[in-house]
């Protein structure tokens, strides 16, 4: 296995264990499960997490015009390759999405389906640009 540099510095000097963050996970766990493109449509939400993911050069990231299109294109990449993966994101993006992810479900084909979740201040749902 090949030994993956972190991007994150341990949180004290003395920590023997490297933290990662959950994109540069990903990533490696992609990677390990022989995925060599992932399909994706930026969005408020999915920002940073693709920018973690571009972390790892073994892996390229292909951009969509819609998250509809981007699920479609992750099926049919799994269709030939074993399994795909679509990251999308929240809310409406996420629900165009579901479409492809379920005929990919229907025909038994394993695409990975990541999307992020809203973020929360102080305990309340903020969501910047829709409703308040």
């Amino acid at each position: 296995m090949k030994t993956i540099a972190p991007t994150m510095a341990p949180m004290r000097e003395d920590m023997t264990t490297t933290t990662y963050t959950v994109g540069n996970y990903l990533a490696m766990r992609f990677e390990q499960i022989g995925l060599k493109h992932y399909f994706m449509v930026p969005g408020d939400y999915n920002l940073v997490l693709l920018d973690q993911l571009l972390w790892n050069k073994n892996i390229q990231q292909i951009g969509c015009c819609n998250e509809l299109n981007a699920a479609y294109v992750a099926e049919g990449y799994a269709r030939v390759n074993g399994v795909g993966a679509v990251i999308t994101t929240f809310n409406v993006g996420a629900f165009s999405a579901f479409n492809g992810v379920a005929g990919a479900y229907a025909e038994s084909l394993p695409v990975i389906f990541v999307t992020p979740c809203r973020v929360m201040c102080k305990g309340q749902p903020f969501l910047e640009g829709y409703l308040r």
